[in-house]
C-alpha cells in the first residue's frame, strides 16, 4: 500500500472540525481499521468501517500536537497496513 492511497483530511485539523480518513483501493475492501496513537505509542482511539469509504472522526478530544495513525485494510486478497502522521493544531 503506498502512502498516496492512504490519507486524512484536513491535515492539520482542528478538534472542532475533526478529520476524515480515506483509503482508495482498486480491489474490494472488506474492513478498514484506524488506530490513533500518541507519540509515546499509547493508543488513544480506534475507528472501524466495513467496506470501503471514508471514516469520519468528528470531534476528537485530543491535546494539540502530533499523532500517528495506523490504517489496517482487510482486502479480498489479504491484508495491508500503513502508518501516517496526524496533526491537531487547535
Amino acid at each position: 500500500m503506498s502512502s498516496e492511497t492512504v490519507y486524512n483530511y484536513p491535515n492539520p485539523f482542528r478538534s472542532s472540525q475533526g478529520t476524515t480518513f480515506r483509503y482508495v483501493a482498486n480491489e474490494e475492501v472488506e474492513e478498514i481499521t484506524v488506530q490513533i496513537f500518541n507519540l509515546n505509542g499509547e493508543p488513544i482511539g480506534i475507528l472501524r468501517r466495513n467496506g470501503d469509504g471514508d471514516i469520519k472522526w468528528p470531534n476528537p478530544d485530543l491535546n494539540f500536537g502530533l499523532y500517528v495513525y495506523q490504517m489496517e485494510v482487510q482486502l479480498g486478497t489479504g491484508q495491508t497496513r500503513t502508518f501516517q502522521r496526524l496533526l491537531q493544531v487547535e
